[in-house]
């Protein structure tokens, strides 16, 4: 996969690894919805005057790729950057599936309008989703009969709803 990038004259990594929102987490807003973003990308790229956020997948990458139009990293990756970089819009986002034995996929996806108004509102259905406590992920214990005290002791630390859980159902 590397060596596709460095054959590519046109192309120029500006970025590998690039950690964002560790400190501060960047604030991004969906509708009425705001999210708090930290991350990492594998890799930024220019081309001539556009950037491209470049994703690899391994450890069973061609999973990844079924249903590829619902996953949301490659749009929040490029707000991520875009908010950082006011001045360096991504215009398209790739992953490169790695089977670990040489064989690569490349699925490249165009960040033109008509994919991130499909994005926003994907964004704000699922926001809306989670936060609607009738609709949304509960933990493994049942609200009703767990005792408030006890709650969130058997919830794992590395949950996305924890905190979500806890502002939400006290």
């Amino acid at each position: 996969a590397a060596q596709i990038h460095a054959d590519d004259r046109e192309r120029q990594t500006i970025g590998t690894e690039v950690s964002f929102g560790s400190d501060k987490p960047i604030l991004l807003s969906f509708g009425d919805y705001q999210i708090m973003l930290a991350g990492r990308i594998d890799r930024v790229d220019q081309i001539r005057i556009e950037y491209e956020i470049i994703d690899y997948k391994t450890g069973r990458p061609f999973s990844f790729r079924r249903d590829i139009k619902s996953k949301l990293q490659y749009y929040l990756y490029s707000l991520a950057w875009e908010k950082l970089h006011p001045d360096q819009k991504v215009s398209r986002a790739s992953y490169y599936m790695l089977d670990g034995a040489g064989g690569i996929e490349q699925i490249t996806i165009e960040m033109d309008s008509e994919t991130r108004a499909e994005m926003y509102q994907k964004m704000i259905d699922l926001l809306g989703l989670i936060s609607d406590p009738e609709k949304a992920f509960t933990p493994r214990f049942d609200l009703d009969e767990a005792k408030q005290e006890e709650r969130y002791d058997s919830c794992p630390d590395y949950c996305p709803f924890k905190l979500l859980c806890q502002e939400v159902f006290g």
